[in-house]
C-alpha cells in the first residue's frame, strides 16, 4: 500500500503543483495587475514542463543545464511577469512608475487597503506592546505553530551540518531566519484571501518571533547534542585542566587485571606513552628539557636531574616499552593511577608539574561526590566515586586469586604494619611483596636505591603509596622510571582507614559531599587546606561551565626561564611551550648534523600563531616542545628570543631554511622527499629548486589526498619514503596538520630530519606570493598575508594576534612573579 501511495504520489504532487501555481498566475490577469505576455508564458511553460518532465523522468535536468541557464531564465520570467499590459517604449522613469502603478491597482483590488500608508515600525512596536496584555491562546497558538515550523526547518537544514563547521553552520542559520522572515510575512499577506482581510503587524511579528525561536533553539540543542556526544567518545572529562575518568570500581579492577596480566619484560629506564608518536629529542627518563621549572615550596629543580639541584647529564637512550589496552587507552610501565579529589586538581592549578602527573596518569578516578557530580551533569552516567580506601580494599580482594603482589610504601610508623595484618587476616592468600615506612623527611639517595632494589626484586604488581596530596603523586613521577611494577597507586591516607587506625565517615556524609566537613572536624589542621580550596574550585568550575576561562588539560610542564634542551641549544619560554633561539646558520648546520651522525629529529617551524594554537591544543603543545628543534618563523617570536637575553637570534624563516639546506645539500649530496600540496605545486617546486640548484638530489614526491588518512595508507606513504631513503623529508601541509604529520611519522620514517615548513611549497613554486623583505623584518608580514589571503587568514590574525600578546605579557608577568618568589625562598 504504502509502495502504490509512493509511486502515484510522484506524480500526483508535481502535477497539483501545476494546477495551483498556474491558477495563481489567472487570478493575477484576471484582477488586472500584472499580466503575462505571450512570450514569456511560453517561456515559462517551457521552462516548467522540461522541470516537471525531468522531474517525473529523474533525469536531473536542473544539474544539466547548468547555474547560469537557470539564473537567466528566472530572470527572464521576473522580467515577463512585471512587464505592463501594453509594451511600453518611454523612459525607464515612465516605466517603473507604471509598474508601481500596477502594483498599487492590484493590492487595492485583493486587498482594498494601502497597507504601506504611513507605516511606522515604532509605532507598531507600542501597539505590539500593548496588545500582549491581551494575549489569548490563539496568539499563543500561533506562535506555537510557527515555533515547531522554526524546529522543523533545524531538523531539516541544520541537522546535517556539523556545528564545528561553523561558517557554514552559521550561515544555514541565518539563511533559515531569513526563510523564516520571508514565511512569516507571506502568511500574514495570505490574510488577505480571508472574509475579514485583516493583515496586521501584530500577527508578523508573532509568526517571525515563533519561526526564529524554532530555528535558534534547535540550532543551541543541536550544538550542545553534537558537543555532548562527542565529550562521550572519551570517558575522560575535562575538570580545571585535569582528565578526570568516568569510572566506577569495577571499570578501576578490570583496567588493573588487563595492564598486570600483560605479559611484558619490564625493563628500567625511557618509557614513552604511546600518544607521544615521535622517537627523536625525547627518548631520554622524564625528559621535559633541562631547565628551571616551578616545584612545591619555591623549589628549583633542574629537569633530568635526579635530585633539586644537582644537573646531571641525561642517560644514553633506551627501547622504549609501549603498552596498548584494550579500551584504547595508552599507557608506560609502570601505569601511574590517582585517587583524584578536589585538592589534588586546586593544587594542579598553582602546580605546573603536578598538572602534567595527573594528565599523564592512565587513571583518575573520581574521589569526591563533586567530581561525580561534575561528571554527571557532563553526561557521564556510569561514572561513580572510586574512593581511594575502598580502591585499596577492594583491588586487595578481587587480586587474591590472581596473585596479585602488592607493595606498601608510606603512612606513620607502625600503621603499614598493621595494614599488612589486617590484610592478610582478610584475604588468606594475598601475597605482600613488601612494606616500608618512609622517614618524616626526602629519601637520601642511598635510602631511594634500596626502596627500587627492593621493590625490583620482589616482583610487585601494584607499589601503593599512601602519604598526604601532592607528595604522593610528585614521588609516583619522580621514582617512576626506576621501577619494575605494573603500577603505582598513590591512595592518601587509605593506609590509616583500611589499618583501622582511622575511623572513616559514615556512608551518607560520603555520598553528601561533605567527608572534607568531617574530616576537618577530626583534624584541624586541614582546614587550612578547605577554607582556601573550595570556594577557589566551585569559583573556577563555574568560570570553566560558563566559558568565562579556558582550562587546556596540558601535559607537559610549561618553562619559566630559558634552558638549554638535550643537544645543549637554548630554548626560551614562549606561551605554553618553549622554541630554540637560534640563527639561520646554525639552525641549517644542526640539520646537517643529524644527517651525518644519524640522529632521527623532527622540526616544527613556529610562528606566533602555532604558539596560540599551542595553547588551544595541548597535545600539540608537547608535540612543538618535544620537537628536535622548534624554531622562530616570526619576528615577534624573535623580539621574545631577545627579550629572554639571546640577541643573537634572527629569525629561522621556513622557506629561506629550505633553500639553505638545498643549496647545502649540492655540496653534501643530501637528498630529499616533499610531502604536501597538490601534484600542480610540487611539479613547479621541483622545476624552481632545480633550476636554482642543478645537483639537488630530490628522492620523490607525493601529494597527499584533502583527508584524514587511513591506517593501511599511513603505512604505504611511509614504506613509499622510506624506499625513496632520503636523508630530509619536507612536509607543507600547512599548521596544525604538519606538526602532527611530523610528530606522527618520526618513528616511522628512517631519515634523519622531518622538517614542517607551511607555505614554503606554494612560495617556492610561485603559487603564493611572498611579503616584502623590509615588511618581513618590520614584522608585518602577517598584513601583507592578511591583505592577500583574507577569506584564509582573518581569524589567525585579527583573533590571534592580540591573543599571542595577551599570553606573553601574561607569561613575563607569572614568570616575574614565580623567580621572584624563588628568590626569596632562598
Amino acid at each position: 500500500m504504502i509502495n502504490f501511495l509512493v509511486k502515484w504520489a510522484k506524480w500526483f504532487v508535481p502535477i497539483l503543483g501545476s494546477i495551483l501555481l498556474f491558477g495563481f498566475v489567472h487570478v493575477f490577469q484576471q484582477v488586472g495587475g500584472f499580466i503575462f505576455p505571450g512570450w514569456s508564458m511560453a517561456v515559462f511553460g517551457l521552462f516548467f514542463g522540461v522541470t516537471l518532465l525531468g522531474y517525473l523522468l529523474q533525469l536531473n535536468v536542473l544539474n544539466r543545464i547548468g547555474g547560469i541557464a537557470v539564473v537567466f531564465l528566472a530572470v527572464v520570467i521576473v522580467a515577463g511577469t512585471l512587464l505592463p499590459k501594453q509594451t511600453i517604449q518611454s523612459y525607464p522613469e515612465r516605466t517603473s512608475q507604471k509598474v508601481s502603478e500596477d502594483f498599487d491597482a492590484a493590492w487595492k483590488a485583493i486587498y482594498g487597503k494601502n497597507l504601506f500608508e504611513e507605516f511606522s515600525l515604532h509605532n507598531n512596536l507600542m501597539a505590539y506592546l500593548d496588545s500582549l496584555a491581551d494575549f489569548d491562546v490563539h496568539r499563543a497558538g500561533q506562535i506555537g505553530l510557527f515555533f515547531l515550523f522554526g524546529i522543523a526547518l533545524g531538523i531539516c537544514f541544520l541537522f546535517p551540518v556539523d556545528p564545528i563547521h561553523r561558517p557554514e553552520f552559521l550561515g544555514r542559520i541565518l539563511l533559515l531566519l531569513l526563510c523564516g522572515f520571508l514565511w512569516a510575512l507571506q502568511t500574514e499577506l495570505l490574510q488577505s484571501l480571508s472574509p475579514t482581510r485583516d493583515v496586521t503587524f501584530i500577527g508578523f511579528l508573532e509568526s517571525l518571533i515563533g519561526v526564529s525561536g524554532g530555528v535558534v533553539l534547535f540550532a543551541l540543542f543541536d550544538v550542545a547534542y553534537v558537543s555532548r556526544k562527542k565529550a562521550l567518545e572519551d570517558r575522560r572529562f575535562n575538570i580545571l585542566g585535569v582528565g578526570i575518568d568516568a569510572v566506577n570500581m569495577q571499570d578501576c579492577l578490570e583496567l588493573f587485571e588487563e595492564i598486570i596480566g600483560k605479559d611484558i619484560n619490564l625493563e628500567c629506564g625511557s618509557l614513552i606513552p604511546l600518544s607521544d608518536t615521535a622517537e627523536s629529542s625525547f627518548l631520554y627518563p622524564s625528559q621535559e628539557e633541562t631547565g628551571t621549572l616551578e616545584l612545591p615550596d619555591g623549589q628549583q629543580f633542574e629537569v633530568g636531574s635526579q635530585e633539586s639541584g644537582a644537573k646531571t647529564s641525561n642517560p644514553k637512550p633506551q627501547t622504549p616499552n609501549y603498552l596498548k589496552l584494550s579500551s584504547g587507552l595508552q599507557t608506560k610501565l609502570p601505569a601511574m593511577t590517582t585517587a583524584m579529589g578536589v585538592a589534588g586538581i586546586v593544587e594542579s592549578r598553582r602546580r605546573q608539574k603536578l598538572q602534567r602527573i595527573l594528565n599523564e596518569s592512565v587513571l583518575n578516578t573520581p574521589d569526591g561526590m563533586p567530581l561525580v557530580w561534575l561528571g554527571k551533569l557532563y553526561g557521564q552516567r556510569r561514572i561513580e566515586r572510586v574512593y581511594g580506601p575502598d580502591l585499596l580494599r577492594d583491588a586487595c580482594a578481587y587480586g587474591e586469586d590472581k596473585g596479585w603482589r602488592h607493595y606498601f610504601w608510606g603512612a606513620a610508623p607502625g600503621i603499614v604494619e598493621k595494614l599488612k595484618e589486617v590484610l592478610e587476616i582478610k584475604h588468606p592468600k594475598i601475597e605482600i611483596a613488601g612494606i616500608c615506612c618512609p622517614p618524616f623527611r626526602p629519601l637520601t639517595k642511598e635510602e631511594e636505591d634500596a626502596l627500587v632494589e627492593e621493590v625490583n626484586a620482589s616482583n610487585t604488581d601494584i607499589f601503593w603509596i599512601g602519604i598526604s596530596t601532592p607528595k604522593q603523586l610528585y614521588f609516583m613521577d619522580h621514582i617512576r622510571d626506576r621501577l619494575k611494577c605494573k603500577i603505582i597507586c598513590p591512595v592518601g591516607y587509605a593506609f590509616d582507614v583500611n589499618a583501622g587506625v582511622e575511623k572513616d565517615a559514615p556512608d551518607w556524609i560520603k555520598y553528601a559531599g561533605l567527608q572534607w566537613l568531617h574530616r576537618g572536624i577530626k583534624q584541624p589542621r586541614l582546614w587550612k587546606r578547605y577554607l582556601p580550596d573550595n570556594p577557589m574550585f566551585i569559583l573556577k568550575v563555574f568560570a570553566q561551565m560558563l566559558h568565562l576561562k579556558r582550562f587546556p588539560m596540558f601535559m607537559h610542564e610549561r618553562p619559566v626561564e630559558p634552558y638549554q634542551d638535550a643537544e645543549g641549544y637554548d630554548r626560551f619560554p614562549a606561551g605554553c611551550v618553549s622554541l630554540s633561539a637560534m640563527t639561520m646558520e646554525s639552525a641549517r648546520d644542526r640539520v646537517a648534523n643529524w644527517v651525518e651522525t644519524g640522529q632521527k629529529h623532527y622540526v616544527n617551524i613556529c610562528t606566533a600563531d602555532t604558539v596560540v594554537q599551542c595553547y588551544d591544543r595541548p597535545d600539540m603543545a608537547k608535540i612543538v616542545k618535544n620537537a628536535g628543534m622548534a624554531t622562530t618563523d616570526g619576528m615577534p617570536l624573535v623580539w621574545l628570543a631577545r627579550h629572554f637575553g639571546f640577541k643573537d637570534a634572527t629569525r629561522v624563516y621556513g622557506p629561506d631554511l629550505m633553500l639553505e639546506l638545498c643549496r647545502l645539500s649540492e655540496e653534501k649530496g643530501y637528498s630529499h622527499y616533499f610531502y604536501g600540496a597538490t601534484d600542480e605545486v610540487l611539479a613547479e617546486l621541483k622545476i624552481n629548486l632545480l633550476k636554482k640548484f642543478p645537483k639537488l638530489k630530490i628522492a620523490g614526491m607525493y601529494s597527499p589526498p584533502f583527508r584524514p588518512l587511513e591506517e593501511s595508507e599511513k603505512t604505504e606513504v611511509a614504506e613509499r619514503i622510506n624506499a625513496a631513503k632520503p636523508d630530509i623529508v619536507w612536509c607543507g601541509l600547512g599548521t596544525p596538520k604538519q606538526d602532527y604529520w611530523v610528530s606522527e611519522f618520526r618513528p616511522k620514517l628512517n631519515c634523519a630530519a622531518i622538517l614542517a615548513v607551511g607555505a614554503a611549497f606554494n612560495f617556492h613554486a610561485g603559487h603564493v606570493k611572498q611579503a616584502p623583505r623590509w615588511m618581513m623584518k618590520c614584522g608585518l608580514e602577517w598584513l601583507f598575508r592578511l591583505v592577500t589571503e583574507p577569506k584564509r587568514l582573518w581569524r589567525r590574525y585579527i583573533i590571534g594576534n592580540p591573543r599571542f600578546v595577551f599570553q606573553t605579557l601574561k607569561q613575563w608577568v607569572r614568570a616575574k612573579h614565580i623567580l621572584k618568589r624563588m628568590a626569596l625562598s632562598e
